[in-house]
């Protein structure tokens, strides 16, 4: 599946360069920079899982502001 992204990702730089909206740096830049977050992200999730880790017997809770056609909301979510 994560294989699939690369030919949508090119057709899309692509698609963006003949409709003369970016030039081939600026893609061939985004895909650099895309590439290489991707790769800091898998370095990084074994250590950064370990800090946010739900440690047993132990009930968490999550805020989360919401925002939807001019309206304000809160979502809270409580694990016991």
């Amino acid at each position: 599946m994560g294989i699939s992204g690369y030919p949508i990702a090119a057709m899309t730089g692509i698609y963006r360069i003949f409709n003369d909206k970016h030039w081939v740096g600026d893609v061939m830049t985004g895909a650099g920079i895309g590439i290489l977050s991707t790769e800091v992200a898998y370095w990084l999730f074994p250590t950064i899982s370990k800090w946010f880790a739900n440690k047993k017997n132990q009930a968490s809770l999550v805020i989360l502001p919401t925002y939807q056609t001019k309206q304000f909301g809160l979502a809270i979510i409580k694990t016991f």
